[in-house]
């Protein structure tokens, strides 16, 4: 499945896998202090699924010796706590 995304490609969905990443993060957060068990473990499964495919991904690039795709997860782990603060 990861065997076509590398370079930029495999930047943009790391970019927008991080921002994903964020914004479920936070998500899980606020259902967590409401004590709202069901969307928290909904909320949780969508953090840890797209969690294992950024790191896939990410592994995956780094043992080619693919570096682009960093680009890609720092300009997404950027914006993702930008865009989680601001709300």
């Amino acid at each position: 499945m990861l065997e076509h995304l590398s370079g930029w490609t495999a930047a943009v969905v790391l970019a927008l896998s991080q921002i994903l990443l964020n914004g479920l993060r936070t998500l899980n957060i606020k259902h967590i202090t409401n004590r709202s068990i069901g969307k928290a473990v909904l909320s949780s499964n969508a953090l840890s699924a797209v969690y294992l495919a950024n790191t896939a991904l990410g592994i995956k690039s780094l043992l080619e010796g693919d570096l682009i795709p960093f680009v890609g997860f720092f300009i997404g782990c950027t914006l993702g706590v930008w865009l989680a603060l601001r709300n």
